[in-house]
């Protein structure tokens, strides 16, 4: 990389440098790492407001970033033949063999009709399945899909999760449109009762152990609760406020549902660590852990042009340039200042945790902080990453 390259790349750590000066955030951690350039690591402000400094294994509720690393861990078992992309759900969760799916969408919507078709694993790790949000619901699904979800947390029991959202509308038919929601959590149960281990042991053994990923958990044990980041919320004048407490506690209960989708706790070097993994689809130690063929098929585009017409996270373009592979976006059709970046692949978490990857230059970037996100993207964000595609040119 050249001179030109480097400064957006220093560029894009300022900007959420300046971010944490501002008082828009605490403190990040932010890691670039690439075969040609020492690695950068930027460890910024504090673990919470007036705490302790922010430190490179400080530890974050990556939420949305569990979804690619349970994707990944699905390929294993997809590729060891103990599950196919066009298996139905139902095979491993009858709780979910008689969804019902809205006919139509809007506020009022509450009339149903029975899915047309299984859903399948493939729905499930593209989110072509029709589970929801309750802040991507519609009609009567988002009415019960907000009761769901305050029941939901903290300590749900699996059977009882499944026996509540096996209630709630799909919002189209199976495979027709995107909608993002509890796909991967459906995902990670069905990993959990294919091996017959809970998804936090089966993602141990066939991720974090192999990976060096030891500080990735579900559970947050006593001793280390000190080195877990305080989570915030913006309010409208700017000021940052503590996440409620039923929403923080789940990382500290031993029993209940562990979230395929959000769940995970994590450190800056052991997302870098699964970054690196997608890469080369390689362990610590050179070994194979995931095929190309898998690899290039998490990281390519799976939604039609009919799906992409649809409006997503609250943006009528959204998938203008990017589409979606399997747990993760990926950058298929970019333009402008983006026009080098095609290929490049990654996912956010709503706490402030984004990753990315680009294989053309074999770069891998993370920022990892703990303020709650909306649909929109925060400034420190918009920058870092228009700086990381320049970087790319």
């Amino acid at each position: 990389m050249g001179e030109n390259n480097d400064m957006s790349l220093r560029d894009a750590v300022a900007a959420v440098a300046s971010s944490v000066e501002k008082g828009a955030l605490p403190g990040a951690v932010v890691l670039i790492s690439g075969p040609n350039r020492a690695d950068a690591q930027e460890v910024i402000g504090a673990n919470s407001i007036a705490g302790n400094p922010m430190r490179l294994d400080t530890l974050f509720r990556i939420a949305s970033l569990t979804k690619p690393i349970v994707s990944a861990a699905a390929l294993r078992l997809i590729e060891a033949g103990k599950l196919q992309l066009q298996d139905p759900i139902a095979q491993t969760l009858p709780e979910l063999a008689s969804l019902k799916v809205l006919r139509t969408l809007g506020p009022r919507s509450d009339r149903i009709e029975s899915a047309a078709r299984p859903l399948t694993i493939f729905d499930l790790l593209t989110h072509t399945s029709g589970f929801a949000y309750p802040i991507t619901a519609e009609g009567v699904s988002a009415r019960l899909l907000g009761e769901f979800n305050t029941e939901f947390l903290p300590g749900c029991s699996e059977k009882d999760w499944l026996r509540r959202l096996a209630e709630v509308p799909l919002m189209h038919q199976p495979g027709e449109a995107y909608t993002y929601g509890f796909s991967t959590d459906v995902l990670g149960l069905i990993l959990s009762r294919t091996t017959g281990r809970s998804l936090g042991e089966y993602l141990n053994d066939a991720l974090f152990a192999p990976l060096n990923m030891c500080d990735t958990t579900f559970l947050v044990k006593p001793e280390n609760w000190s080195k877990l980041a305080h989570a915030y919320t913006t309010e409208p004048d700017g000021r940052l406020t503590s996440i409620p407490a039923a929403l923080d506690c789940q990382h500290a209960l031993e029993t209940g549902f562990e979230s395929g989708g959000a769940g995970l706790v994590s450190t800056a070097a052991d997302v870098l660590r699964f970054a690196r993994f997608l890469l080369a689809g390689l362990d610590t130690s050179g070994r194979p852990l995931l095929s190309e063929h898998s690899i290039k098929m998490m990281t390519s585009n799976h939604l039609t042009a009919e799906q992409r017409q649809r409006p997503a996270f609250g943006a009528a373009d959204y998938w203008r340039e990017q589409g979606f592979g399997l747990g993760l976006s990926v950058l298929d059709r970019p333009s402008g200042n983006r026009a080098n970046s095609a290929g490049r692949y990654g996912w956010a978490g709503i706490y402030g945790t984004w990753w990315s990857n680009a294989p053309s230059h074999r770069l891998c970037a993370i920022v990892m902080t703990q303020v709650m996100t909306g649909n929109a993207p925060p400034s420190h964000e918009v920058q870092f990453e228009a700086n990381f595609d320049k970087a790319l040119s």
